[in-house]
């Protein structure tokens, strides 16, 4: 149990001896009924106290599970994590070197491009070609064509 579950019950139980003891002693000209209707209603307030404590107690842990989730799947999604800059809590920043899904699915996209276009020669190849790829973002792959045969002889079909 934490602090803050003992402050609670402690302030609870207080309250529900300091109304006993008030109705102990005030209740000399009240009928029975006036006295238990009051003791229940002032049963129910303490109560209602507790109650409303332990949902609180449960939101916030909901919360924090919703915000944890949240963040994991930023940081595996969009590669972003929260701040570390106090003016600003909870505002994602992007976490260097780390590309995200959607990056990732360009490169990908970006290189099957590249690929069909090389692959992709209506049915003809030259024996011996080669492409060689980029070796960083930005730059053009190279493609080597064996310089045989006669001038601007056609590729071989194999069709």
């Amino acid at each position: 149990m934490s602090y803050a579950d003992i402050a609670i019950l402690a302030a609870l139980f207080l309250s529900v001896v300091f109304t006993l003891v008030a109705f102990g002693m005030g209740h000399k000209r009240w009928s029975i009924v006036s006295v238990i209707a009051t003791f229940l209603v002032t049963l129910t307030i303490p109560t209602y106290f507790y109650f409303s404590a332990i949902l609180l107690h449960h939101e916030w842990q909901w919360a924090k599970a919703a915000r944890t989730l949240q963040e994991k799947i930023a940081f595996v999604r969009d590669a972003k994590q929260p701040s570390e800059d106090k003016d600003q809590p909870g505002y994602l920043v992007k976490v260097p070197d780390r590309p995200s899904i959607r990056e990732l699915e360009e490169a990908r996209d970006r290189w099957e491009r590249a690929l069909t276009r090389i692959d992709n020669w209506r049915g003809r190849h030259w024996a011996g070609a080669s492409f060689n790829p980029p070796a960083a973002d930005g730059q053009t792959g190279t493609i080597t064509l064996p310089a045989g045969g006669a001038a601007g002889a056609a590729p071989v079909d194999d069709a």
